[in-house]
């Protein structure tokens, strides 16, 4: 959590989803590998990170997961240009008590505290603590150093 690792982000729990930016641009569950689930936690301040794209996918720059409010339906997480000084675009991550397959396991909140949930109907989505629960946990399975990313 460093910044030097390329990861997965893995829901505990789940057999085979992890977290991965779809064709729409959007943070969503999907099953299988895919070089677009890959992700690096860039470390701001505290437990506050960045999460960016490992490689680059609609420019020659990677995106940064930053939260799109949707008015009265839940924000979504969506993939877009990295500013750490953009609104929804800071995350905390939260070690728990769990562990998953001997690997600590984490929340992952944003701005306005809200937790990611998976939803049936609207997939992956950002609700407020509370209002659904306490969130999913997820675990980082690690898949080597991170690519230098923009400015490295």
């Amino acid at each position: 959590m460093r910044g030097e690792r390329q990861v997965v982000l893995r829901p505990v729990g789940s057999f085979e989803s992890i977290l991965a930016v779809d064709a729409k641009g959007r943070l969503n569950l999907t099953d299988g590998d895919t070089d677009k689930g890959l992700f690096v936690l860039l470390p701001a301040s505290g437990n506050r990170y960045q999460i960016r794209t490992a490689k680059a996918h609609n420019g020659s720059e990677p995106d940064c997961m930053g939260l799109r409010d949707n008015g009265s339906a839940p924000a979504t997480v969506v993939a877009a240009a990295c500013d750490a000084g953009r609104a929804g675009q800071m995350f905390t991550i939260e070690k728990t008590q769990e562990k998953s397959q001997g690997r600590p396991t984490y929340t992952i909140s944003g701005e306005g505290e809200v937790r990611l949930h998976a939803s049936d109907a609207q997939g992956l989505i950002a609700q407020r603590v509370g209002e659904a629960g306490k969130g999913l946990t997820f675990d980082f399975v690690d898949n080597g150093a991170a690519p230098a990313g923009p400015g490295d």
